[in-house]
């Protein structure tokens, strides 16, 4: 999962692993940031311009509590 963010002062559970995005993740995730951006009539230099936070599930607990603390 990839929130625009830094997501500095949230609180993960530790059956999560984030990270701020690299050039590479982020390129992955392109094409639907600019068909976002179409749909909106936005421009993608704002999108991009944002640092952006993975979200990945711990692969030795992957569904006790995923991605927020209850």
């Amino acid at each position: 999962m990839f929130l625009r963010s830094d997501c500095k002062g949230v609180k993960f559970p530790s059956q999560v692993h984030t990270h701020l995005a690299d050039k590479a993740e982020l390129a992955e995730i392109d094409h639907f940031l600019r068909h976002f951006c179409s749909y909106f009539d936005m421009d993608i230099k704002m999108l991009l311009d944002s640092p952006y936070t993975v979200v990945m599930p711990d692969s030795r607990n992957p569904y006790r509590q995923m991605y927020v603390a209850n």
